[in-house]
């Protein structure tokens, strides 16, 4: 096809259309936060599974992509509800093992990232049933109750 020409009805143009920015751009973000989260992951665990060897060598780039892989398809998320989860799930995790690891030292932080994240959940759904009862339309409550 000629760049001149116009595309006509019916045919595919020669490349696919590219993402906007936006959406690149939290792409590369997921990216990059799993790539990080996924080294800090996968290297705490070989802490606590007492391995020594490969800390650096295998676990750091084992974690990098699986988290990366992670991280981009959290990216493609687009919906502003899962995002909200995403975003409590994230804050939680990271506060819980913060403030377990202040406590109460390695193991002390998995328990503080997974209870951060159940209460990550837990706020999500708080606000997703009020916003969900607030959009609720005024003459529905009134069919529920006869």
């Amino acid at each position: 096809m000629d760049e001149g020409k116009p595309v006509k009805h019916g045919q595919q143009s020669p490349s696919p259309p590219s993402l906007p920015v936006a959406p690149r751009l939290m792409l590369l973000f997921g990216v990059l936060l799993g790539g990080v989260a996924g080294i800090n992951f996968v290297q705490f665990l070989w802490k606590m599974l007492g391995w020594t060897v490969g800390h650096y060598s295998i676990a750091l780039p084992v974690g990098a992509v699986l988290g990366a892989c992670g991280g981009a398809l959290a990216g493609r998320v687009s919906d502003p509800r899962v995002l909200v989860l995403f975003a409590g799930l994230f804050a939680g995790w990271a506060t819980g093992g913060t403030a377990g690891k202040q406590a109460w030292g390695d193991v002390g932080a998995l328990a503080g990232q997974f209870i951060g994240a159940a209460a990550g959940v837990v706020v999500w759904l708080a606000w997703f049933l009020v916003d969900r009862a607030k959009q609720r339309p005024e003459g529905r409550e009134s069919d529920q109750a006869s």
